[in-house]
């Protein structure tokens, strides 16, 4: 069984956010694999992230140095804050034999949070990452004669068929529309939903 290659700490993760020190590495784990495989590789793209991996397992996170070392400490915030958004519902939850239950304060005042507080603070923490991801995304865009293999992410499916399995075919009917248009290729939604 091969070991899980991560371009973060689970020290610098919680450095790199407000989780307390406290809380069980153990927990985490699977939610810092789920952000790199989810937010990380596809900003990344398959070959430059491939490359960053082999250059992590060989030399470990404090061996690199270079341009390897620049590119992991940009990644090192969004996938801290993807991991704690994608973590944050599970730290209230535990999941054991008897169902899904939600965790009793252990050394707090004894009140419980507000379902709505905690979608608000979900949404901080997620806008935390996507503002980091765009930092990623900005230096990426400035290195890209150093990061060769990187590639700006797309929904091109003649490019990537991997990223798009309903590919819709581009027309242009010389009719411009507004651009909250163009997320929604199906119709899906009506006009008053893009407000």
């Amino acid at each position: 069984m091969s070991t899980y290659v991560s371009f973060l700490s689970l020290s610098d993760l919680k450095a790199e956010t407000v989780i307390q020190q406290n809380v069980d590495a153990t927990l985490l784990m699977p939610f810092l694999k789920v952000s790199q495989e989810n937010y990380v590789k596809k900003e990344l793209g398959i070959a430059l992230y491939e490359e960053l991996l082999d250059a992590v397992n060989l030399s470990g996170l404090t061996g690199i140095t270079g341009t390897t070392l620049a590119l992991i400490e940009q990644i090192k915030t969004p996938l801290a804050y993807y991991t704690f958004a994608t973590a944050f519902s599970w730290l209230w939850a535990k999941v054991t034999n008897k169902g899904i239950n939600l965790k009793e304060a252990d050394q707090t005042s004894g009140k419980s949070v507000e379902e709505s507080t905690k979608d608000n603070l979900k949404a901080e923490v997620m806008n935390w990452a996507e503002t980091s991801h765009n930092t990623l995304r900005r230096f990426l865009y400035l290195n890209k004669d150093t990061y060769t293999t990187w590639r700006e992410y797309s929904n091109d499916y003649d490019n990537y068929p991997w990223e798009n399995p309903h590919p819709v075919k581009k027309y242009f009917s010389g009719i411009q529309f507004n651009d909250k248009t163009k997320n929604d290729p199906y119709g899906m939604y009506g006009p008053n939903d893009y407000k």
